[in-house]
Protein backbone atom coordinates (compact mmCIF):
# COMPACT_ATOMS: atom_id res chain seq x y z
CA UNK A 1 0.00 0.00 0.00
CA UNK A 2 1.17 3.53 -0.38
CA UNK A 3 3.01 5.00 2.39
CA UNK A 4 3.03 7.89 4.13
CA UNK A 5 5.49 11.06 2.25
CA UNK A 6 5.27 8.73 -0.61
CA UNK A 7 4.52 10.74 -4.22
CA UNK A 8 0.94 10.08 -5.04
CA UNK A 9 1.06 7.50 -8.05
CA UNK A 10 -0.17 8.45 -11.28
CA UNK A 11 -4.16 7.17 -12.34
CA UNK A 12 -6.92 8.66 -13.74
CA UNK A 13 -10.50 7.91 -12.83
CA UNK A 14 -13.81 8.91 -14.42
CA UNK A 15 -17.07 10.33 -12.82
CA UNK A 16 -20.35 9.06 -14.05
CA UNK A 17 -20.34 11.95 -16.10
CA UNK A 18 -17.52 11.52 -17.96
CA UNK A 19 -15.20 13.94 -15.74
CA UNK A 20 -11.47 12.94 -14.87
CA UNK A 21 -9.75 13.03 -11.95
CA UNK A 22 -6.62 12.94 -11.96
CA UNK A 23 -3.58 13.84 -9.88
CA UNK A 24 -3.52 17.22 -12.08
CA UNK A 25 -6.90 17.70 -11.45
CA UNK A 26 -7.10 17.65 -7.56
CA UNK A 27 -3.70 19.39 -6.84
CA UNK A 28 -3.91 21.76 -3.72
CA UNK A 29 -7.04 19.83 -2.59
CA UNK A 30 -7.06 17.36 0.45
CA UNK A 31 -8.62 14.25 -0.93
CA UNK A 32 -9.75 10.71 1.04
CA UNK A 33 -9.76 8.07 -1.87
CA UNK A 34 -11.66 5.26 -0.56
CA UNK A 35 -11.21 1.78 -2.22
CA UNK A 36 -13.94 -0.54 -1.52
CA UNK A 37 -14.70 -3.83 -3.13
CA UNK A 38 -18.37 -3.36 -4.69
CA UNK A 39 -21.40 -1.39 -4.55
CA UNK A 40 -24.60 -2.76 -3.43
CA UNK A 41 -22.64 -5.30 -0.68
CA UNK A 42 -24.04 -4.57 3.02
CA UNK A 43 -20.45 -3.13 4.51
CA UNK A 44 -20.29 -0.50 1.42
CA UNK A 45 -23.18 0.30 1.91
CA UNK A 46 -22.91 0.98 5.01
CA UNK A 47 -19.40 2.74 5.02
CA UNK A 48 -20.50 5.56 2.61
CA UNK A 49 -23.95 5.86 4.33
CA UNK A 50 -21.74 6.51 7.79
CA UNK A 51 -19.57 8.75 5.88
CA UNK A 52 -22.14 10.92 4.13
CA UNK A 53 -24.25 11.28 7.73
CA UNK A 54 -20.64 12.32 8.85
CA UNK A 55 -19.92 14.04 5.95
CA UNK A 56 -19.62 17.52 8.13
CA UNK A 57 -16.43 16.60 10.20
CA UNK A 58 -15.24 15.86 6.95
CA UNK A 59 -15.67 18.90 5.42
CA UNK A 60 -14.52 20.97 8.86
CA UNK A 61 -11.01 19.32 7.34
CA UNK A 62 -11.09 20.62 4.23
CA UNK A 63 -11.48 16.73 2.72
CA UNK A 64 -12.98 15.82 -0.62
CA UNK A 65 -14.19 12.26 -0.63
CA UNK A 66 -14.45 9.86 -3.37
CA UNK A 67 -15.25 6.45 -3.60
CA UNK A 68 -13.56 3.80 -5.95
CA UNK A 69 -14.65 0.34 -6.68
CA UNK A 70 -13.99 -1.52 -10.12
CA UNK A 71 -17.75 -1.51 -10.97
CA UNK A 72 -18.84 -0.12 -14.46
CA UNK A 73 -19.64 3.48 -13.81
CA UNK A 74 -23.43 2.90 -14.53
CA UNK A 75 -23.32 0.65 -11.53
CA UNK A 76 -21.20 3.59 -9.41
CA UNK A 77 -23.96 5.85 -10.05
CA UNK A 78 -26.84 3.63 -9.52
CA UNK A 79 -25.43 2.94 -6.04
CA UNK A 80 -24.56 6.61 -5.47
CA UNK A 81 -28.35 6.96 -6.07
CA UNK A 82 -29.71 4.39 -3.83
CA UNK A 83 -27.39 5.93 -0.99
CA UNK A 84 -28.40 9.22 -1.52
CA UNK A 85 -24.75 9.86 -1.44
CA UNK A 86 -24.64 13.50 -2.58
CA UNK A 87 -21.22 14.99 -1.26
CA UNK A 88 -19.00 11.93 -1.97
CA UNK A 89 -17.89 11.42 -5.55
CA UNK A 90 -18.06 8.28 -6.71
CA UNK A 91 -15.21 7.03 -9.13
CA UNK A 92 -15.20 3.79 -11.52
CA UNK A 93 -11.81 1.84 -11.97
CA UNK A 94 -13.69 -0.41 -14.33
CA UNK A 95 -11.20 0.18 -17.30
CA UNK A 96 -8.34 -0.47 -17.45
CA UNK A 97 -9.68 -2.77 -14.63
CA UNK A 98 -8.17 -1.77 -10.97
CA UNK A 99 -5.58 -0.08 -12.91
CA UNK A 100 -5.83 2.69 -10.38
CA UNK A 101 -6.11 0.32 -7.02
CA UNK A 102 -2.72 -1.43 -8.39
CA UNK A 103 -1.02 1.89 -8.13
CA UNK A 104 -2.22 2.62 -4.79
CA UNK A 105 -1.20 -1.17 -3.91
CA UNK A 106 -4.61 -1.85 -3.11
CA UNK A 107 -6.08 -4.36 -5.54
CA UNK A 108 -7.15 -8.32 -5.17
CA UNK A 109 -5.89 -11.14 -7.35
CA UNK A 110 -9.60 -12.15 -7.17
CA UNK A 111 -11.18 -8.78 -9.31
CA UNK A 112 -11.71 -6.14 -7.06
CA UNK A 113 -10.37 -3.68 -4.18
CA UNK A 114 -9.45 -4.36 -0.71
CA UNK A 115 -11.33 -1.92 1.40
CA UNK A 116 -8.40 0.76 2.33
CA UNK A 117 -8.56 4.58 2.63
CA UNK A 118 -5.70 6.67 1.58
CA UNK A 119 -4.99 10.84 1.89
CA UNK A 120 -3.72 12.58 -0.92
CA UNK A 121 -2.44 15.87 0.83
CA UNK A 122 -2.73 18.91 -1.24
CA UNK A 123 1.62 19.02 -1.99
CA UNK A 124 0.99 15.33 -4.07
CA UNK A 125 2.08 13.05 -1.48
CA UNK A 126 -0.01 10.46 0.76
CA UNK A 127 -0.53 10.93 4.22
CA UNK A 128 -2.17 8.89 6.48
CA UNK A 129 -3.46 5.36 5.25
CA UNK A 130 -5.34 2.07 6.33
CA UNK A 131 -6.35 -1.07 4.78
CA UNK A 132 -8.71 -3.08 6.52
CA UNK A 133 -7.32 -7.12 7.27
CA UNK A 134 -10.41 -8.65 5.47
CA UNK A 135 -13.15 -6.76 3.05
CA UNK A 136 -15.91 -6.90 5.62
CA UNK A 137 -14.78 -4.27 7.47
CA UNK A 138 -14.66 -0.43 7.30
CA UNK A 139 -12.67 2.31 9.17
CA UNK A 140 -15.86 4.40 11.21
CA UNK A 141 -15.67 8.21 10.80
CA UNK A 142 -13.80 8.20 14.15
CA UNK A 143 -10.93 6.05 13.04
CA UNK A 144 -10.85 7.90 9.83
CA UNK A 145 -10.79 11.28 11.10
CA UNK A 146 -8.29 11.08 13.90
CA UNK A 147 -5.86 9.13 11.25
CA UNK A 148 -6.22 12.73 9.30
CA UNK A 149 -5.89 14.96 12.53
CA UNK A 150 -2.74 13.28 13.11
Amino acid sequence: MAATGDKVPDFKLKTFEGDEITPETIAGKRSLFCFFPFAFSGVCTDQFSVYQADIDQFRERGVDIYAISVDSHHAQNAFKEKLGATDITFLNDFEPKGAAAKAFDTYRDGGFNDRSVVELKPDGTIGWSIKMPTPGEFPDTATVLAGLDS
